[in-house]
Order: structure tokens, then sequence, then C-alpha cells
């Protein structure tokens, strides 16, 4: 019962972190927001500036044979561990984290309902919460992104399958509350 009582009291402090947080970006707060255009485009050109932030510069990291663009803020992550089969990036004081991993057979191919559902489900066996947040399917790539109660606030986390021409790459990224979520969660 204590441990249920610790989650809700979690999950409380969460939402109203999440609050907090919303109304700083909200327009007549004095910051700018940016459209989702106006990132895509400049992260595609490498370089981003963010109101009242600075200037975020992009590095490219190009992985598998399937030739998958890894992006990502350069100098966000102070570990980093690339093998011939997966990318491992992290920044312990940020709370933020990416992966990408080439598996050695085609992943079960379920539908997004069906995956939602098993992430959710994985992680109630674990003892977490998933609180899913967005299924999308692309020309590509498809992502469920989720959030999950710490005794921090909420960590965001999205799980993303790339199938091409196969179904073998798989990543993820997480960030904790500390972090602002990427765009489109």
């Amino acid at each position: 019962m204590e441990r249920l009582d610790e989650k809700i009291a979690a999950l409380e402090r969460a939402r109203r972190q999440a609050r907090k947080e919303t109304r700083k970006g909200e327009p007549g707060n004095g910051v700018r927001l940016l459209s989702l255009e106006e990132m895509r485009m400049g992260i595609r050109e490498g370089r981003l500036f963010l109101p009242g932030k600075g200037e975020l510069v992009f590095e490219t990291l190009v992985c598998f044979p399937e030739r998958i663009p890894l992006i990502f803020p350069e100098g966000l992550y102070t570990v980093r561990q690339e093998a011939e089969d997966a990318v491992i990036l992290a920044n312990g004081e940020e709370n933020v984290g990416q992966t990408l991993v080439h598996l050695p057979s085609d992943m079960e191919r379920l539908d997004m309902e069906e995956w939602a559902d098993r992430i959710k489900r994985g992680m109630k066996a674990s003892g977490f919460y998933a609180d899913i947040l967005r299924k999308e399917c692309l020309e590509f790539l498809d992502y469920v992104s989720y959030r999950t109660p710490s005794k921090d606030g909420w960590v965001y986390n999205i799980l993303y399958r790339i199938r091409k021409t196969d179904w073998r790459v798989t990543g993820a990224r997480s960030c904790s509350m500390n972090m602002v979520p990427w765009p489109a969660w």
C-alpha cells in the first residue's frame, strides 16, 4: 500500500510540475515559441536558434548498412558507445539518453495498437506505469511516445522502429522533466 501511495504522490508532483512548465512556455510570458517546421528546418541545416536559450548545433552520426542518420545536439552526450550493431548516447547530468540498435533478424511485425499495448504491459510487468502520449506511423518509421512518473517528475520516452527495407532497426530516446521534451510529443 505504501508503494502505491508513493506512486500516486509522484504522479501528483509530476502533474503539478508539468502544469508549471506549460505555463512558462505560454505565449504572453515573453517566450517566442518556434513552429514545428521552423525546428525541422533548423535541424536539417545543422543549427537551430532557440529564443531565450541560444543556438544549438547538431551532429549527425550515420549508422549501420541501412545508413540511418542519428541526429543530436553537439556536446549533449557525455557518454558515447558505438558498436557494429548498437549506438548508445547518454548524459547522466541532464538525464537524457538515446539508443539505436540493429537487430540480427526482423522484429515481430505488430500493428501500432499491439505494439503500444505490449510496451504498456511490459512496463507494468516491471512495476512501472506508462502513459501513452502518441502513436504514429510515418512512411518508413513508426513511433510510440509515452511518459512514466519518477520521484523527480515525468520521464519522457519515445520508442521507434525503422522499416524502410526490413524490420531490423529500432531505437529509443528518453529525458526527464528537467529537459524540454522533444517536439511533437
